[in-house]
């Protein structure tokens, strides 16, 4: 017998879908992944959704420096990560250590490529 206090809310939806956890799911599935939630996410930002600074963690752990997009990458979640601080700052300041980490990240691959020439365009 169902409890006739409990409304609709109160039972979970069996069409519930957490959108970042698929989009995490793709990451983890195939090497262009990264890029394709990295191009997905700043819709998903502006339309007002606010990302978790957990989930920003886990996406930079996809970054990886072999990846041939790698500074593709690192530059479109730079961009993800100021979309989200702008349209709420507040309460953020963990990111301040991700985006330290993001820097050291790509610190070594941005001097190689200013020192040699190559993909310098990216740099």
């Amino acid at each position: 017998m169902m409890d006739s206090s409990a409304g609709l809310s109160d039972r979970p939806s069996p069409l519930f879908m957490d959108p970042l956890r698929v989009i995490s799911n793709l990451a983890r599935q195939s090497g262009s992944g990264v890029s394709s939630i990295l191009a997905i996410l700043p819709v998903i930002i502006k339309s007002g959704v606010n990302i978790p600074s957990a989930f920003y963690k886990n996406t930079l752990d996809f970054i990886v420096p072999s990846s041939p997009e790698f500074l593709g990458n690192a530059k479109a979640f730079a961009r993800c990560v100021t979309l989200s601080l702008w349209l709420r700052s507040l309460g953020r300041q963990d990111l301040q250590a991700l985006i330290a980490s993001l820097h050291m990240k790509v610190l070594t691959r941005l001097s190689e490529c200013l020192t040699t020439g190559h993909d310098a365009a990216d740099a």
